[in-house]
């Protein structure tokens, strides 16, 4: 739903980078240890612009998923090793 609405409807009325910004925005949190999250998603929207303006929604959106599907895997802790 996010790449549909800040890619397909607001990237081409506002450009790429106000649709970045407001991608970022959203992804503020209250929790001051997450302060990066809306710097990551600054970066990670810009990314995406250039997807979407690049090969066009579907490619963003694949991209959206899969970055989404790496972090919930980092959080559930797949992927991670102990060095003993």
């Amino acid at each position: 739903a996010e790449e549909a609405l800040l890619r397909a409807l607001i990237q081409p009325l506002l450009g790429l980078f106000p649709a970045a910004i407001l991608f970022a925005l959203l992804h503020v949190v209250p929790d001051v240890r997450l302060w990066m999250w809306p710097v990551i998603a600054l970066v990670l929207g810009v990314v995406l612009g250039v997807l979407f303006d690049s090969f066009g929604y579907p490619a963003a959106a694949t991209g959206h998923v899969l970055i989404n599907g790496f972090a919930l895997l980092r959080l559930r802790g797949i992927g991670d090793h102990e060095i003993q």
